[in-house]
């Protein structure tokens, strides 16, 4: 993917526990259905549309969301096992208006 709002420079990488081999609940419906034509997920160099759930064997998820944001609000709504958030100086939040209940009842794993 070549276009701006997919570049290395515009993402963060996530870090989900996963309990299960079954898959993960990573973003709320709401974020989804407000950037779903905005944004993208990268996971082991593969890209895929954004979606609330993601399935996968492994026992840490390790994603990078890459897009262009202007609404973030319910990103992480109602979301189990974030173990944490790194790489933030690569998300570019310039554009961003709206972060409300980002991180409402989330629910972290610490490890």
């Amino acid at each position: 993917m070549n276009h701006p709002f997919f570049s290395e420079y515009n993402s963060i990488c996530i870090n989900y526990k996963v309990d299960t081999n079954t898959g993960i609940y990573i973003f709320n419906e709401k974020f989804v259905r407000n950037n779903k034509d905005k944004c993208k997920i990268k996971y082991k160099n593969n890209y895929y549309e954004l979606k609330s759930n993601f399935e996968t064997l492994d026992e840490i998820l390790e994603i990078r969301l890459m897009g262009h944001f202007t609404n973030m609000s319910y990103m992480f709504a109602d979301c189990c096992n974030l173990i944490f958030i790194s790489d933030k100086s690569k998300f570019n939040t310039d554009h961003v208006t709206n972060i409300s209940y980002m991180f409402i009842i989330v629910q972290t794993y610490y490890l």
